[in-house]
């Protein structure tokens, strides 16, 4: 066979070989990829589990720990307004409508 026939079919054969190891690569990266895609997922469900708890923990300790209050605190939240009738029962905070 001719020298620059042998020389070619060699150079064919090796990049078949490096392109199967790319190819071996990228699917070794796309799964790396699918593992950290859902991990972040469940990162984010966790934090959302975590804000909901801190929330919950907040609005308890203001004092709307009944279904009605809590729906009252809402209601007001989307109206832009303060929930007066249960900011009294919150010792120590005055949330008057005074300037100051």
């Amino acid at each position: 066979m001719n020298t620059k026939a042998e020389k070619l079919n060699a150079e064919k054969e090796s990049n078949a070989e490096r392109i199967e190891n790319y190819r071996n690569k990228i699917a070794s990266l796309q799964e790396s990829i699918r593992k950290l895609v859902a991990r972040n997922k469940e990162i984010d469900s966790e934090l959302v589990d975590i804000s909901d708890e801190s929330l919950l923990a907040l609005v308890k300790e203001a004092g709307y720990d009944s279904p009605e209050k809590f729906r009252d605190l809402i209601d007001s939240l989307r109206q832009k307004t303060k929930p007066a009738q249960y900011f009294e029962d919150i010792s120590g905070e005055d949330f008057s409508d005074s300037e100051e």
